[in-house]
C-alpha cells in the first residue's frame, strides 16, 4: 500500500481553519493526485476523540466538525501486521539511548546518549511510525521531537511535513 498517514498534529492543522498552518497543510493535501490514499490511525482517532471529550471549553459545533472531519478519512487500525514494525522500532529506539539499569523503559523515559535529555518520544508516536512502516505509508507530521524515533525506524520510513514546505528528510518521497 502506498499513501499517507497523518499524525495528530497534521490532522489538527488540516481541520482547524483558525490555525496559521492550515493554509499550507490544506494546499499540500489538495495537491495530492485524486485517489491518493490518506489515512489517520486509530491511535490518532483516539487522541482526537479523547481531546473532544475532555476539553469542556470546546463548543459543540467545533466538536461536531472534528468528528465529521475524522469520519471523512480512512482509519487505519492497529493490527497484528503492525506488531513486528512496532517491536523493531521500539527496540532500535531503546538501543540508541542511555541505559539506566532497567531493561524495559517506556519511550517517554528514554534519554539521548549525547545530551542526557529525555528524547520526548511518546508511546503513541511509536505506534504511528510502526503503522507507516508496516503499510509503506509516508508519515506526515510536524512533530520535530520525533527525529530520534525516525532515525530508529531506519531507511524504510518516509517522513513529510506539510506545515513546513522547506522540510526534507531522507527518503521523504514526494510528500
Amino acid at each position: 500500500m502506498d499513501g499517507y498517514l497523518l499524525d495528530t498534529n497534521t490532522f489538527d492543522y488540516l481541520t482547524d481553519r483558525a490555525d496559521a498552518r492550515h493554509p499550507c497543510v490544506r494546499e499540500r493535501f489538495e495537491a495530492l493526485p485524486n485517489g491518493t490514499p490518506v489515512f489517520v490511525s486509530a491511535v490518532t482517532a483516539g487522541e482526537v476523540t479523547y481531546g473532544i471529550s475532555t476539553f469542556p471549553a470546546m463548543d459543540e459545533a467545533k466538536k461536531r466538525g472534528l468528528l465529521r472531519a475524522l469520519a471523512e478519512f480512512r482509519v487505519l487500525d492497529v493490527t497484528t501486521a503492525t506488531k513486528d514494525s512496532y517491536a523493531m522500532v521500539r527496540a532500535a529506539l531503546f538501543a540508541r539511548t542511555i541505559k539506566e539499569g532497567r531493561k524495559r523503559l517506556r519511550p517517554e523515559q528514554l534519554r539521548d546518549p549525547v545530551t542526557s535529555l529525555q528524547m520526548g518520544v511518546q508511546e503513541n508516536d511509536v505506534w504511528l511510525v510502526a503503522q507507516a512502516l508496516a503499510h509503506n505509508l509516508v508519515f506526515v507530521t510536524n512533530d520535530m521531537k520525533m527525529r530520534p524515533l525516525w532515525v530508529a525506524a531506519g531507511e524504510g520510513l518516509r517522513v513529510a511535513n506539510w506545515a513546513r514546505p522547506e522540510f526534507r528528510w531522507p527518503d521523504a518521497g514526494s510528500g
